[in-house]
């Protein structure tokens, strides 16, 4: 398992822009809803940061070219 502390975490944003177009926000977004992608939230305001690590991308992105879908 990858120390958390020399985990990089991504946002969001960095994370669709890292995945290069392999999903989409909406399924994204729901995949986090659903507890499907691992994440965490930063802050306590109303809408606080979602932080997801990158290994997360890179387990996705693997599945995503076995499976040989998009």
């Amino acid at each position: 398992m990858t120390n958390a502390s020399a985990r990089q975490w991504l946002t969001v944003k960095e994370f669709l822009k890292v995945g290069n177009g392999s999903f989409g926000r909406s399924w994204l977004y729901q995949s986090l809803r659903t507890g499907r992608l691992p994440h965490v939230r930063v802050g306590q305001s109303r809408r606080p940061k979602i932080l997801i690590p990158s290994d997360a991308l890179d387990s996705l992105l693997n599945a995503h070219r076995s499976n040989g879908t998009k």
